[in-house]
């Protein structure tokens, strides 16, 4: 049994906050699910929107939206454990609204700098 998963929350603030509007129109964001494939989201208007479907159901699974600019840079994700019974409706809503951001793990150039803190100083690349 699957379900599709209605993904409808807002961006996370630290966006808006520390990077300005402006970068934000880069911004990919997408879902993971561990033995899923990702599932790509619309950011519009500081609102992340998206239907994925055919999820599994009788699973509890640590559900991750990650945050990126191309070419491919991750900047940090908000994640969550979600209960998917065999008896979930066909269409489970989803919001992140509320978890925590976390940029610590992404350092692509390996220079001690976050991502995220060089993506909004303009100096990422």
């Amino acid at each position: 049994t699957t379900v599709d998963l209605l993904i409808n929350t807002p961006l996370h603030e630290v966006f808006p906050e520390s990077c300005g509007a402006a970068n934000l129109e880069e911004l990919e964001v997408f879902l993971t699910i561990p033995g899923e494939e990702s599932c790509f989201l619309t950011v519009n208007d500081g609102l992340i929107n998206g239907c994925c479907v055919g999820v599994e159901t009788n699973q509890n699974v640590y559900a991750a939206l990650i945050y990126r600019v191309p070419p491919g840079f991750s900047l940090g994700e908000q994640a969550k454990l979600i209960e998917l019974p065999t008896t979930a409706e066909s269409v489970v809503n989803l919001s992140f609204e509320g978890s925590d951001f976390d940029g610590s793990i992404y350092d692509g150039d390996n220079d001690g700098e976050h991502n995220i803190d060089e993506y909004c100083a303009g100096t990422l690349n």
